[in-house]
């Protein structure tokens, strides 16, 4: 038995060649003209084992090994519709196009896609997001803390108005050292020189809450009026707006 496995094996590996076969009706003919030949053959031939193993062991295992395969290749030859063939050349495989991809969605349930499509929504929560438990910054820096949200103004040294127009926060000032005679302070305060700048005042409200300050929001309280002024009114007849020519 040892030696008819893999001579089976080889013959129907041949008779399935891209080279012999056709279609699938060429190839079960093929292979039942072999079964016949290594049927013939195996009577004929010498026990492998010695003059104890039978003369038919040989045929009988070939013909059960090339029934089974006549039995896939009709099980196949049922199924496809197109004959299997192969080919060397590259640029024909290159022209050809792939097969569409089916979703996976396609494959499940309506209950399935349903709890497939809960699970990619969000989760809306009501109450604050509080982080301060996990930021690692004291105690006493988070609940005894008084932020501050303004718009900052212009420095004296700045003509325009870039950098303008965003929000800042900064912390109330705690006890501190101070020199006037030299210009020297200095503080225990970690939060004291932390200011961060936002787009718009709700950011600032958020992210205090966020991170449990306590806040207030300081409002602009001057606001310039604009007067709208020509060349011309320099030189008005009945207003106290002339200036001298001298």
């Amino acid at each position: 038995m040892q030696r008819v496995w893999p001579r089976a094996s080889a013959a129907a590996e041949r008779l399935w060649s891209a080279a012999n076969v056709k279609d699938m009706t060429d190839a079960q003919r093929r292979i039942e003209e072999h079964a016949c030949r290594m049927n013939r053959r195996g009577i004929e031939a010498q026990p492998p084992n010695g003059p104890g193993v039978p003369q038919f062991e040989m045929a009988s295992v070939s013909m059960r090994f090339f029934h089974r395969y006549n039995l896939t290749f009709r099980s196949l030859a049922s199924i496809s519709t197109t004959s299997s063939r192969c080919t060397d050349d590259i640029s024909k495989s290159r022209g050809q196009k792939e097969a569409p991809q089916i979703s996976d969605l396609a494959l499940l349930n309506p209950e399935e896609v349903e709890q497939r499509k809960r699970l990619q929504g969000y989760i809306t929560v009501d109450a604050t997001t509080d982080i301060s438990p996990v930021t690692g910054v004291p105690e006493e820096h988070v609940k005894e803390r008084l932020v501050r949200i303004y718009e900052p103004a212009k420095n004296a040294m700045q003509s325009g108005t870039d950098n303008t127009g965003h929000w800042e926060m900064d912390f109330e000032t705690r006890e501190r050292w101070e020199n006037p005679l030299m210009g020297w302070c200095s503080s225990g305060d970690p939060l004291s020189n932390m200011k961060i700048q936002f787009e718009s005042k709700e950011d600032a409200i958020k992210y205090c809450e966020k991170n449990g300050w306590d806040w207030y929001v300081q409002e602009s309280s001057f606001e310039k009026p604009f007067k709208p002024k020509s060349y011309g009114v320099n030189f008005s007849w009945n207003k106290r707006t002339r200036v001298s020519t001298k």
